[in-house]
């Protein structure tokens, strides 16, 4: 998704401008460029709606994953109080799993929202670039001609359409040639990974047994569990 909104937010009038001056018939380009963009809007519109849905559904997913823990916590509590304390551990081991699970899902909801502005801004984006071509169209042919009598015409018209969906990538990547230098990765300076998966479940398990112990201390410790008033 971040790459097709970097893509396309490089839409700009200046960019526009400095493509239909390398065509022969800027007059018949320019539909088809308004064409897609009508399209890519659509496109950016979908997805917008798409992220939207998903964002909802993580958040749903949040709370009751939220809502899960707390209920959790109060039947460890009542459990203790009723002396139960094996049924206390197994509730707060399903605690700090729940706490996990909505970690996760905690992350999900702000990559759903990233997602979720990104096409919010590229969809507003194109729409505002589109009306002000609209709204210059004669300008932008007249300024193109002139241009081009004085540079030259480097690319058919036949060319370009029969390129069909490409202008817009074309014009994305306009005066873009002196800005594509970058550091590269080196695959072989990377450490490898390696661990002992059995090692790591061990450990996690006894963290867990004295996370569970800490919280069942906590839970002794808050007023010194008074009695359950329905049991006096």
């Amino acid at each position: 998704m971040t790459g097709f909104v970097n893509r396309f937010k490089r839409i700009t009038l200046s960019r526009i401008n400095a493509f239909l001056e390398t065509v022969e018939e800027p007059e018949i380009v320019l539909p088809q460029l308004i064409h897609e963009m009508q399209s890519r809007i659509g496109d950016a519109a979908n997805a917008e709606s798409k992220a939207a849905a998903a964002f909802r559904a993580n958040q749903r997913r949040l709370d009751e994953s939220t809502g899960r823990m707390i209920r959790l916590e109060k039947g460890a509590e009542m459990a203790l109080r009723h002396g139960d304390e094996s049924l206390a551990r197994e509730a707060l081991a399903e605690q700090v799993k729940a706490e996990r699970l909505a970690e996760d899902q905690r992350h999900a909801l702000q990559q759903g929202e990233k997602a979720l502005l990104e096409a919010r801004e590229l969809r507003l984006h194109l729409q505002a670039q589109l009306e002000e071509i609209k709204q210059r169209r004669n300008e932008i042919i007249k300024r193109s001609r002139s241009v081009k009598k004085a540079v030259g015409t480097y690319r058919s018209t036949d060319k370009i359409r029969a390129a069909g969906a490409a202008i817009l990538e074309e014009v994305s990547r306009m005066q873009e040639k002196n800005n594509t230098c970058g550091f590269s990765i080196d695959a072989t300076s990377r450490l490898p990974e390696t661990y002992n998966r059995s090692l790591e479940d061990r450990l996690r398990t006894l963290e867990q047994e004295a996370e569970i112990e800490r919280r069942l201390n906590s839970i002794r410790g808050k007023k010194q569990l008074k009695p359950d008033a329905s049991r006096l």
